[in-house]
């Protein structure tokens, strides 16, 4: 797989790799640590081994899809009145090891916004 010029890995924003206790991404961030390449998740729950994760808080995002139903539903507006809700800000996390075991140091903007990924490996 390196042969074809592979030099970073993303963990999509899937709920298949939610299943399972997170086993296939986990398995993808063991490949990534064994070949020394970067992984990006663009996910909500970080896995060991990643270097930036970027995602939706979908706690939040149920919480905007409810306020659209009680307009719906309560309110009578339609659905096509409605204004598309939206995440304000990505919720963005960083694993410190990762930075580190590559060699990849962070502009000081980016670590005052990511907060430290809380590992789950």
């Amino acid at each position: 797989m390196l042969e074809t010029g592979i030099d970073s890995l993303g963990l999509p924003l899937d709920s298949y790799y939610g299943l399972r206790n997170d086993e296939a991404g986990r398995a993808l961030s063991k490949f990534a640590r064994e070949n020394k390449l970067p992984l990006f998740g663009f996910i909500n729950h970080p896995i060991a081994g990643g270097v930036l994760y970027i995602g939706p808080d979908f706690k939040h995002i149920g919480e905007l899809s409810g306020q659209q139903a009680v307009m719906i539903l309560k309110q009578g507006k339609r659905p096509e009145e409605l204004p598309v809700l939206r995440q304000k800000e990505l919720d963005v996390y960083y694993d410190p090891e990762a930075l580190e075991r590559l060699g990849i140091v962070f502009p000081e903007s980016l670590s005052k916004v990511a907060k430290r990924a809380e590992i789950i490996d």
